[in-house]
């Protein structure tokens, strides 16, 4: 049986040869710099023990150690921009970034940092959802808790926790009324499921970055690298899932989960995480 520990490791080292084909792709099509694209575009920053959850280059917080790693991935990118394919690359680029990556596991294993579907998060009252502020409205983000199994295994718990989180929104600060997400996921028709029409009327695209917004898609339920979805990514350049931002009515969504759990009955108690 494979270990946890295998299982992050094969995601790690799939995602980022996966990252370093799509950063060499937007060299040939966009007019940016290397270190803008590896930085801000793909997720590898925070497969490494430099990122601290919190501060990131891509968001303005510099990292010499981060600038150095840039230089000798650009000096790879430099030795094989003449091969025809970019597998030397991305072996090349993963090898480089192994070191790295090792650290961070390394400490999450000693507890340094809380880790769920590849994202450092704290634990909520919410199951795989949590949620932040901004301004007048209410940001809600989902990570898979449950791993290796699905949430979405349990619809009626999920949309038990989903009411939790409106119910304590509405206690915690009842001026606001927006509930907003923005993510891939909002195309996962499970997900859609938990909103009502207008989730999706309000929605806008993201334009693509480092968030897992856009690079949650590459992973399965179990934590793994997800091959279907890379397969069609590198075969097309276009991201299988669009990131998309919807939102909604606070008393709109209440009213959607609440009509949900009484068509689900007694399966809409609520089971705590084991």
């Amino acid at each position: 049986m494979t270990s946890q520990l295998e299982i992050r490791r094969n995601y790690d080292r799939e995602c980022v040869k996966l990252k370093i084909w799509y950063v060499h792709r937007l060299l040939q099509t966009e007019q940016r710099r290397f270190e803008e694209l590896i930085t801000t575009r793909v997720d590898i920053y925070r497969r490494t023990h430099l990122w601290d959850g919190k501060r990131h280059p891509a968001q303005g917080h510099p990292d010499p150690e981060w600038n150095d790693l840039v230089d000798r991935l650009q000096e790879l990118f430099q030795n094989h921009r003449a091969d025809e394919t970019t597998q030397a690359l991305e072996e090349a680029a993963y090898a480089l970034l192994l070191p790295a990556m090792e650290q961070r596991l390394a400490g999450e294993r000693k507890g340094n940092l809380w880790e769920g579907a590849g994202q450092v998060i704290p634990p909520t009252p919410y199951g795989s959802f949590s949620r932040d502020y901004a301004e007048d409205r209410v940001y809600i983000h989902f990570t898979n808790m449950v791993q290796p199994k699905s949430p979405f295994w349990d619809m009626p718990t999920l949309t038990r926790y989903l009411l939790k989180l409106l119910d304590d929104l509405e206690h915690d600060r009842p001026d606001i009324q927006i509930v907003q997400c923005g993510s891939w996921i909002n195309n996962f028709p499970p997900f859609a499921a938990l909103f009502p029409p207008e989730w999706h009327e309000n929605s806008r695209v993201s334009g693509p970055a480092f968030t897992y917004g856009w690079w949650g898609q590459f992973m399965t339920h179990t934590g793994d690298f997800h091959y279907g979805n890379a397969k069609r990514f590198r075969a097309t350049g276009e991201f299988p899932y669009t990131c998309i931002s919807c939102s909604a009515d606070r008393d709109s969504v209440r009213g959607h989960v609440e009509k949900l759990l009484e068509e689900y009955g007694d399966q809409g108690a609520l089971h705590p995480i084991s």
